[in-house]
């Protein structure tokens, strides 16, 4: 149950926010077919990596590695293009998540222990990451619209 909730609650959400992020950044506009597949591919890849025994960074490469190809392949997105892209939205949300796990020391003084050995508590606590994530990406396509129409208008 608990693993449901987490993947409908946080990785799916997240896997799209970062798919969308690679578009974004790209400068591509969505392919929907492209998008829903690629989405389906990095869930499995994430839950796989998740399970594996390997660190936090180990994983999160490796997921790179994925959304790049994805990117290049499936996506139809050149290569460098895929590179810079996936690695800008995956460092937006790794100092989002930083951020988040700053507010949550604030919040419980320090004493992260419990919320990060609970993973029903520990995916809720990272709500607010996938929240700001989609905030910051809206923000990013505002402004990169914005910057086209003007550029159109020119």
């Amino acid at each position: 149950m608990i693993f449901l909730l987490e993947l409908l609650l946080r990785d799916i959400p997240e896997v799209l926010l970062l798919l969308f992020g690679l578009y974004v950044f790209a400068g591509q506009p969505v392919e929907k077919r492209q998008y829903f597949l690629s989405a389906g591919v990095l869930v499995i890849t994430t839950i796989l990596t998740r399970a594996l025994p390997l660190n936090n960074g180990v994983y999160i490469l490796l997921n790179v590695i994925v959304l790049i190809s994805l990117a290049t392949y499936l996506c139809k997105i050149d290569l460098l293009t895929s590179i810079k892209s996936s690695l800008i939205v995956t460092l937006i949300l790794a100092l989002l998540e930083a951020f988040n796990v700053f507010l949550l020391q604030l919040f419980f003084h320090g004493d992260l222990g419990a919320i990060f050995e609970n993973r029903l508590y520990k995916t809720v606590a990272g709500l607010p990451t996938v929240l700001l994530l989609a905030a910051v990406l809206l923000g990013a396509y505002g402004l990169k619209k914005k910057r086209a129409e003007r550029s159109r208008q020119d």
